[in-house]
């Protein structure tokens, strides 16, 4: 593996082209859910296993109503292949039975698979795909992904993203847009018809949120800021601290942000994000994903933890959480989108820019 990420995690991409996220090994073509499965290294059985505590004089004692989720690949004596601990309850999805719902799309909406793999080590699997529409953004075009994922260790059921990537970057924009999510979880069964409903009911859910998306991204692209309202958006975004003094690790950040939507971003000569409301959005997402510190923790790779981040965790809901301020701050200056993203902005901090105002 040319990033190790973690011992027994693995991942391959088709298309012969490197994947958004970076993981993995490249291929010729694209794969089917069960060939994406064994190039990948998943193809290994996940069984649920008794728990045991230490009893008395040395014995030991059954922990009642909880198992441990276990990788059936591997030795008995490796830690590793513990993956979580769940309730007797909890039903196990192996990989090929969750990843199969992709093949129907491929079937019904032209939908590619282009990678596969799975982090720490085995914990959560994931597999993506392209549709082969695009939106295009004036002159940005942005590409239309579902990533596929599920979790082993019982953190999470199989859902599917809805996640736009911007081709010149490789900026993953996560937006939850009013009432169109930008997820949808996945029904098991191992009915053809029925998983053939269920794909035709995930790209419906996907054409709603990305026609939502295009549309919005459109409209951030002919709103054009000026500085006080980028300024004030930052410092909203990354406020200084009551302790800090003199420069600051946020006033730095908003520095660095300020520099990429002023053209230091890939593509930032482009008349869709030169100057523009889609600028600024794409800055801040180029920043959160490429350019924050992410650390490599309990042996993890640093690719690893960024895709993780990027996709699942903090970083994918920080850009939710800016894009929601920003549409509540270009109402607050008269220049409504027709959008509002849910945030956990306050009133105040979106009320600053009613007296901030944009040219």
């Amino acid at each position: 593996m040319a990033h190790e990420m973690e011992r027994f995690d693995h991942a391959v991409f088709g298309d012969n082209k490197a994947a958004w996220h970076g993981l993995g090994t490249v291929v010729e073509g694209n794969p089917t859910s069960a060939e994406a499965i064994r190039i990948a290294q998943l193809d290994w059985p996940v069984h649920k296993e008794p728990l045991y505590v230490e009893g008395a004089e040395g014995g030991r004692m059954a922990v009642p109503n909880w198992c441990a989720t276990v990788r059936g690949d591997l030795p008995k004596d490796e830690p590793l292949r513990v993956l979580g601990c769940v309730t007797k309850r909890y039903e196990v999805i192996q990989n090929a039975h969750a990843f199969s719902i992709l093949d129907e799309l491929s079937g019904e909406g032209g939908a590619r698979i282009e990678t596969a793999g799975s982090i720490r080590n085995g914990k959560i699997v994931y597999m993506t795909a392209i549709l082969p529409e695009v939106t295009r953004v004036v002159d940005d075009t942005v590409c239309r992904y579902l990533l596929l994922t599920t979790a082993h260790d019982g953190t999470r059921s199989v859902q599917v993203l809805f996640t736009p990537v911007r081709v010149v970057c490789s900026n993953t924009l996560h937006w939850a847009l009013g009432l169109s999510k930008n997820r949808a979880s996945i029904v098991h069964t191992g009915n053809t018809r029925v998983k053939i409903e269920e794909a035709k009911r995930v790209l419906g859910l996907a054409s709603t949120y990305f026609e939502v998306h295009a549309d919005t991204a459109n409209k951030l692209a002919h709103e054009t800021l000026d500085d006080r309202f980028v300024g004030a958006y930052l410092r909203a975004l990354w406020p200084d601290q009551p302790t800090d003094i003199g420069t600051t690790k946020s006033e730095n950040v908003r520095n660095r942000v300020r520099e990429l939507y002023r053209g230091a971003q890939k593509g930032g000569g482009m008349v869709a994000v030169k100057g523009t409301a889609w600028g600024l959005v794409n800055a801040v997402s180029e920043y959160t994903d490429h350019e924050r510190t992410v650390r490599a923790t309990n042996g993890r790779d640093v690719d690893e933890a960024r895709f993780e981040t990027v996709n699942l965790g903090h970083a994918s809901q920080f850009k939710m959480r800016a894009m929601g301020l920003l549409t509540r701050a270009l109402k607050a200056v008269g220049r409504d989108i027709g959008v509002t993203v849910p945030s956990d902005t306050t009133d105040e901090v979106a009320a600053q820019f009613a007296v901030v105002g944009s040219n």
